[in-house]
């Protein structure tokens, strides 16, 4: 189900910016640890080997320090962060695996989502997702190809169409990571609780697609999400006595630039409270729960694989 993709050239419909927060959970039931990998690793000093050490000693202590090292969080300015791709990517596949086909027709290629992941971790991937896995969706949308191109692709983008939707990486300023060790590697976690702020900025929204992304983010009812899965290790719920890649997204504020239209039903452009940010979400979110009906559904992605 594709359709031509909406003017970037002019504003139209909402526009504005959301403030918003990645917390690792730390509830009494669910505390977890949190890793998104840099692709770097630290390491212990080498330092002077011994003079008189022969070349098989040499070996074994490099080995030895060699097996020191610590994957590294991602950083920006050296503080811990969730880079804005990982964000972005983190909601757009939830959302692609969502929506489902009805009478043969879906409004979501796969560009994001994983449909083939290692076999040691496809077991669970397809006890969330299911039968979605195998819907045979078409090529992925390319503006550079074709004319047309999927509702997720408008809002997000693809090969010659920029996104609607813009994302900034989130910094955790007061985040104190700790080494742990899981599956015999040694990494820097976020530990429960552990918090990071990011801003996303968003043009020519309608109301059900501006709900179509809080419920990317697991937001229904309240500014605070359901548990959703994030990070590297997610899928491998406990490690030891450890549980990983378990977070909650938490809108903290929405503003509407002042060439937006209001939201439907709501005469402000600044919601900064629970208060005025609650009854908001719930209305946006059920909007496109209307529009969409059957071809979209909630799944709790964290209760499926507990």
């Amino acid at each position: 189900m594709r359709s031509f993709p909406r003017d970037r050239s002019k504003l139209s419909d909402l526009s504005g910016s959301l403030k918003v927060a990645i917390v690792s959970c730390k509830t009494p039931i669910t505390e977890s640890y949190l890793h998104i990998g840099s692709g770097k690793s630290l390491f212990e000093p080498i330092g002077e080997f011994p003079r008189e050490a022969d070349f098989s000693k040499l070996v074994d202590i490099l080995a030895q320090k060699l097996g020191s090292e610590v994957g590294d969080f991602a950083r920006v300015k050296g503080l811990p962060a969730i880079p804005a791709s990982s964000v972005k990517g983190n909601i757009r596949a939830r959302l692609e695996l969502s929506f489902r086909a009805v009478n043969g027709e879906v409004r979501a290629c796969f560009i994001r989502a994983s449909r083939r992941l290692p076999a040691g971790i496809f077991w669970r991937h397809k006890k969330i997702w299911s039968d979605v896995l195998n819907e045979d969706r078409g090529d992925a949308c390319d503006l550079t190809e074709a004319d047309k191109v999927c509702l997720l692709c408008n809002l997000f983008g693809t090969a010659g169409l920029s996104s609607l939707i813009s994302f900034e990486d989130f910094v955790g300023k007061d985040v104190k990571l700790k080494e742990i060790k899981v599956d015999g590697m040694r990494i820097l976690a976020a530990p429960p609780g552990s918090e990071f702020e990011g801003q996303i900025h968003f043009n020519n929204l309608l109301e059900e697609e501006l709900g179509l992304f809080l419920l990317g983010m697991g937001l229904k009812d309240s500014v605070r999400g359901r548990p959703l899965l994030l990070g590297r290790l997610k899928y491998r719920g406990r490690v030891g006595s450890l549980l990983m890649g378990r977070v909650t997204y938490v809108v903290k504020s929405l503003q509407l630039s002042k060439y937006s239209r209001n939201i439907a039903g709501f005469d402000s452009k600044s919601f900064e409270s629970e208060n005025e940010l609650t009854p908001l979400i719930q209305s946006l979110t059920a909007s496109t729960l209307r529009k969409f009906g059957a071809e979209f559904r909630v799944v709790d992605e964290v209760s499926s694989l507990a």
